[in-house]
């Protein structure tokens, strides 16, 4: 027997779940293209900071070749794995960053079309654009759940009650939009659907 997941009639018990889905869909295609921007904007940044502690711009090399660090600053980044002179740490931190930042933003690029598919599946009737979000949103909500048995566990309690409350808004909005991709389905087979007459 498996696992079955609870269902909704209603967003918020006043709207339909069409439009719940939509909702929620446009507001994570706007926070993804906020995300898009700012991770742009990030990368840029941190592009052209490598570039510069690297020495590329030649004459305009922007980082001060006497720098040097403390040794608690040494060792700090000794122990995370940053080894040689400030100039070569500043670089190779710079260009981890670089690559965080791609990586976010190919993400960010990643949520808007999924957040798209959503909006046009719970638009079109086409429950099947709506998986990708589901999926995402399943591995969200995983990822959640361990930080918040994380924060527990080192008894960090405001960040367990702050991240169990984004987890059930999460879990909430991951149900409305399954329930609207069960609906669509029993309409796609012929079956009934309470609320839909």
């Amino acid at each position: 027997m498996g696992l079955r997941l609870p269902t909704v009639e209603k967003f918020l018990c006043c709207c339909e779940l069409q439009t719940g889905v939509i909702l929620v869909g446009v507001l994570s295609l706007l926070g993804a293209l906020c995300g898009c921007l700012g991770s742009s904007i990030g990368l840029a940044a941190s592009a052209f900071g490598t570039a510069a502690a690297s020495g590329a711009f030649g004459q305009f090399n922007f980082t001060r070749q006497d720098a040097s660090f403390s040794q608690d600053q040494r060792e700090a980044f000794s122990n995370i794995g940053f080894t040689g002179g400030a100039q070569q740490v500043t670089t190779t931190v710079l260009a981890w960053t670089t690559a965080m930042m791609a990586i976010l933003l190919i993400i960010c690029i990643g949520y808007v079309v999924v957040a798209s598919m959503l909006i046009h599946g719970a638009r079109k009737g086409k429950p099947g654009l709506m998986m990708p979000w589901i999926v995402l949103t399943i591995i969200s909500l995983l990822f959640n759940l361990i930080q918040l048995i994380g924060n527990l566990v080192n008894g960090y309690y405001n960040l367990v009650f702050s991240g169990l409350f984004g987890f059930l808004v999460g879990f909430y909005i991951f149900i409305v939009v399954w329930s609207h991709r069960k609906q669509l389905q029993g309409f796609q087979q012929g079956v009934p659907v309470p609320g839909k007459a």
